[in-house]
């Protein structure tokens, strides 16, 4: 049964407000005190560390990108030294990615801020409606993750 449309438009309108409110790239001060990170940027880099030997063409698919649009985005990343390439011995043409020093601190970065984020949506319910907001989150990130 589709839910009606007033439900619909008041979580179209609240997703919104904690999308704009939320902008944890834009407000972020990196450790390398660079530019900001662009979203899909920080998507990227969260996703390496925690899928070790992946390759360029993982990310393009977990992220729904081109792979011109990937490969620009690892050359971003590599060049301000927070993605390393590395060529396996075994075959030279594949190029595995993994995080340096400096890309997991900025990653820290990021997860603490996203935890700040996540605190703050917590505090504003009551006590009793957290763990049901949590659940719900959780469901439904699972049912959209397995179509």
């Amino acid at each position: 049964m589709k839910p009606n449309k007033k439900l619909v438009e008041s979580l179209r309108a609240g997703i919104d407000v904690l999308v704009r409110v939320f902008k944890i790239t834009d407000s972020l001060e990196l450790p390398d005190g660079g530019p900001k990170l662009t979203p899909t940027d920080s998507q990227a880099l969260l996703f390496i560390p925690q899928n070790p030997e992946c390759i360029a063409t993982d990310i393009g698919t977990y992220l729904g990108l081109s792979p011109t649009t990937i490969s620009s985005m690892i050359d971003r990343l590599n060049r301000r030294k927070l993605v390393e390439r590395v060529r396996t011995d075994t075959n030279r043409r594949i190029v595995l990615l993994s995080a340096t020093k400096k890309g997991i601190k900025t990653i820290e970065a990021i997860i603490g801020e996203q935890r700040t984020h996540c605190t703050l949506m917590l505090e504003s319910l009551p006590q009793e409606k957290r763990v049901l907001f949590v659940e719900c989150v959780e469901m439904i990130a699972n049912n959209i993750r397995s179509t």
